[in-house]
């Protein structure tokens, strides 16, 4: 596994595929995969195709944490890699900071196994997690020891991180397990 951490906004990353991470029991497009996918898009094909994504998504459901399954692709991507790696708190369930960490790092190696199952060289990636329920730190370690359980599998990740502190931890963390 090789990781490239990319301060370009996931939208404009190159990639075979978009990870994108999902409750498996609502598998509904949201966060900041849902951004990019809308901003990669030309405006003429947006509506059309991201109510393809939602059907789609749909028809996955519900998909058991953490298995993953791969759909077509829209935009810069051929495939989507989706992913049951991120809880939501319904139905009276509420998920702490560390059982999403949990979640996430038992779903990314499955999620990227199916990727080399696929013949899916690189993957471009957002930070999951951070916008309401687990702070930068605990999400970034979160991903990394997810891919660190990866570490032999024959993809690439292109970890889209914009914001310069998460760069810097995920370079930190990155550097602890030699994935960068």
């Amino acid at each position: 596994m090789k990781l490239e951490i990319i301060a370009d906004r996931v939208e404009l990353v190159d990639a075979d595929a978009l990870l994108i991470p999902v409750d498996g029991t609502l598998c509904r497009l949201g966060g900041a995969t849902a951004s990019a996918l809308r901003a990669a898009l030309p405006a003429e094909e947006r509506a059309e195709e991201m109510e393809y994504l939602e059907e789609e998504l749909g028809r996955l459901g519900p998909l058991p944490h953490p298995s993953a399954r791969v759909i077509d692709g829209v935009a810069r991507w051929s495939k989507l890699l989706v992913t049951a790696a991120y809880p939501h708190n319904v139905d009276g369930a509420i998920y702490s900071a560390q059982d999403c960490a949990r979640m996430i790092r038992a779903a990314l190696p499955i999620a990227l196994t199916l990727a080399v199952d696929e013949k899916l060289a690189s993957i471009a990636a957002t930070l999951i997690g951070t916008a309401y329920r687990m702070p930068a730190d605990i999400a970034v370690r979160a991903f990394i020891d997810g891919l660190a359980a990866s570490v032999k599998l024959p993809v690439t990740v292109r970890w889209s991180l914009p914001d310069a502190t998460c760069r810097e931890l995920a370079l930190e963390a990155g550097q602890r397990l030699g994935l960068v």
